[in-house]
C-alpha cells in the first residue's frame, strides 16, 4: 500500500513537472513572439518615418531644414540594422518573413544596387511587408 501511494505520489509528481515544463515553453514561446513582432514594427515604423521626410521637402524653408528631406546614409544603415535585427527574431516565427526582412536588410544596405523590379520580386514593398506584420499581430 505504502509503495503504491509512493509510486502514485511519484507519477503525480512527473505529471505536475511535465505541465510546469509545458508552461514555461510557452511562455518563452509568447516572448519570443513578442520581441519578434516589436522587432518588426519598430523596422516597419522607422522606415515610414524615414520615406515620410524624403516626400516631404516643400516642408523645408531653409537650406538646413531641406538637408533633413535628402537621403541620409546613416538613417539607411540604421534601417538595415531594424531589417536585420527583425530577420533574427522572426526566424522560427514565421521563416518566409524573416527572409523578407532579411531582403529589406540587403535593400537598405546599399539602396541604389536594387531596381523597382528587385524589390517586385524580392516582395519587400512596405505595404507588402506590413500587410503581413498584421497578420502576425492577429496570431
Amino acid at each position: 500500500m505504502i509503495t503504491e501511494t509512493f509510486a502514485l505520489l511519484k507519477a503525480a509528481d512527473s505529471v505536475l513537472g511535465w505541465f510546469g515544463l509545458l508552461r514555461r515553453e510557452q511562455l518563452e514561446r509568447g516572448e519570443r513572439e513578442r520581441r519578434a513582432i516589436k522587432a518588426l514594427y519598430v523596422a516597419l515604423n522607422e522606415t515610414v518615418l524615414y520615406f515620410r521626410r524624403l516626400d516631404r521637402p516643400y516642408l523645408a524653408r531653409t537650406k538646413k531644414q531641406k538637408m533633413e528631406f535628402e537621403r541620409n546614409i546613416q538613417t539607411e544603415e540604421a534601417l538595415s540594422r531594424l531589417w536585420m535585427e527583425a530577420s533574427v527574431e522572426l526566424r522560427n516565427i514565421d521563416p518566409a518573413l524573416a527572409e523578407r526582412c532579411f531582403f529589406k536588410d540587403q535593400y537598405w544596405a546599399d539602396r541604389d544596387d536594387w531596381s523597382e523590379e528587385d524589390v517586385r520580386k524580392a516582395n519587400i514593398k512596405l505595404g507588402e511587408v506590413l500587410e503581413n506584420a498584421k497578420s502576425l499581430m492577429r496570431g
